[in-house]
C-alpha cells in the first residue's frame, strides 16, 4: 500500500512545483506598466514623463507606480498650442482638444494697405480703400490692389511725369521721347516747335536738343530751365544770371 502511494505523492509534488515555476516565469515576462485594466492608467512608471499620452487636454502624473491622465479643466489650451493669426482658438473640452472661431485672432500679412480680418473664424486680408495714406516701400498712398505706391494714376504725379512713365509701376516718372521731323531726343513730355505737343521742362539728365548744358540753356521751347553759374552757355540768355562769359555762366 505504501509503495503505491509514494509515486502519487511525488507526481502531485511535481505538478505543484511546475505550476509554481510557470507562475513565476509568467510574472517575470509580463511587460512592466501593463495591468491589463482600463481607465487610462498603467503601472510600472517612476515619474510623470513616462505617462505622457500626447494629449494636451489631460494632466500626466505617476502615482504609486501607476500613470494617471485625468482631463484638465475646460478652457483655452496653453499659449504654445495656439497659432497666431488663424482666427481660431484651441480649447480643451472634457479632456478633448477642439478649435473654436476667434475673430480677435486676426491675420497680419505685413502690408499697410490691407485689412487684417476674421469672419466667423475665416482669415482674410482685403485691400483698403484706394488713396488711403501709407508709408511702406517708399509709397504714400494705397492702390486698389492693396499695395503702398507713389501713384496709381497720372493725377498723383506732377507733369511732365506720369504714373509708371519712367518704367516703374506705381512710381511717377517719364521716359525721354523722340518726335518731330528731325527725330531729336526730347525731354519727358513734348516740345511745341516740332509739332509734338506743349512745351515742358527738361529733366532727362542728358544734354540734348539745343541745350548748352545738362537740362538747361538753349531754346526755351524745348528747355525752359536756365543754366546756373559754372554751367556751359553760348549766349547770356542761356544763364539764369544772364551773364555768359567765355562759354560759362558767370555771376553778375
Amino acid at each position: 500500500m505504501l509503495r503505491w502511494l509514494a509515486p502519487v505523492a511525488l507526481l502531485g509534488a511535481c505538478f505543484t512545483g511546475c505550476h509554481l515555476a510557470l507562475g513565476i516565469e509568467d510574472a517575470e515576462t509580463m511587460p512592466a506598466g501593463n495591468t491589463g485594466g482600463s481607465g487610462g492608467t498603467t503601472s510600472g512608471c517612476t515619474d510623470a514623463a513616462q505617462c505622457d499620452d500626447d494629449n494636451i487636454c489631460t494632466a500626466d502624473s505617476c502615482i504609486d507606480g501607476s500613470c494617471d491622465n485625468p482631463p484638465v479643466p475646460d478652457g483655452d489650451a496653453p499659449a504654445d498650442q495656439q497659432t497666431a493669426g488663424d482666427c481660431q482658438r484651441v480649447q480643451c473640452i472634457a479632456g478633448l482638444e477642439q478649435d473654436t472661431p476667434d475673430d480677435t485672432d486676426t491675420p497680419d500679412d505685413g502690408q499697410e494697405c490691407t485689412e487684417n480680418r476674421c469672419d466667423g473664424g475665416t482669415p482674410s486680408n482685403p485691400a483698403m480703400a484706394p488713396e488711403t495714406a501709407c508709408t511702406q516701400d517708399g509709397g504714400s498712398l494705397c492702390n486698389d490692389d492693396g499695395k503702398c505706391v507713389e501713384c496709381y494714376s497720372n493725377a498723383q504725379c506732377t507733369a511732365p511725369e506720369t504714373c509708371a512713365g519712367g518704367g516703374t509701376a506705381g512710381a511717377c516718372g517719364c521716359t525721354p521721347i523722340s518726335c518731330g521731323p528731325t527725330g531729336v531726343n526730347l525731354t519727358c513730355g513734348f516740345a511745341a516747335d516740332d509739332g509734338c505737343g506743349a512745351p515742358l521742362n527738361c529733366d532727362n539728365a542728358t544734354q540734348d536738343g539745343t541745350e548748352t548744358d545738362v537740362d538747361c540753356g538753349g531754346g526755351v521751347a524745348t528747355c525752359s530751365v536756365r543754366c546756373e553759374i559754372g554751367d556751359s552757355c553760348l549766349i547770356n540768355s542761356d544763364c539764369a544770371s544772364t551773364n555768359c562769359d567765355q562759354l560759362t555762366c558767370q555771376s553778375l
